[in-house]
């Protein structure tokens, strides 16, 4: 398995967003599907970031990870903590992993896009 850390979106048409990563700007679009390694210490946060007019939740799709050297469309994100009971419960299904044994330095987890705000 490739170790580096890797960011693999569906779509190239990629723009800047004021304060945020590089993105799709107005043309992301939600539930899009991006292959991102993260850190193991940082998967316990969800990354937020602004396009123009919306926000946008990256969601962990699968608790998996260890380590995460996160670049996502060549801008550093800023992480922020989740609101949502829902957001919470995913957040305490990745702490629970903290006491598993991992055999891998890296797990390849799943992230989607929703659409917050209008």
């Amino acid at each position: 398995m490739n170790n580096n850390s890797q960011v693999e979106a569906q779509q190239s048409n990629r723009q800047s967003a004021p304060n945020g990563p590089r993105a799709q700007g107005a043309n992301a679009q939600a539930n899009e599907k991006i292959s991102v390694k993260f850190n193991f210490a940082e998967v316990q946060k969800f990354v937020q970031f602004e396009f123009p007019r919306k926000f946008c939740l990256i969601e962990l799709r699968y608790t998996f990870a260890k380590v995460l050297d996160l670049d996502l469309f060549g801008r550093q994100l800023e992480f922020s903590l989740v609101k949502s009971p829902n957001e919470r419960k995913k957040l305490d299904e990745l702490k629970s992993l903290q006491d598993q044994d991992l055999t891998e330095n890296h797990y390849e987890i799943e992230v989607r896009m929703t659409e917050y705000g209008a």
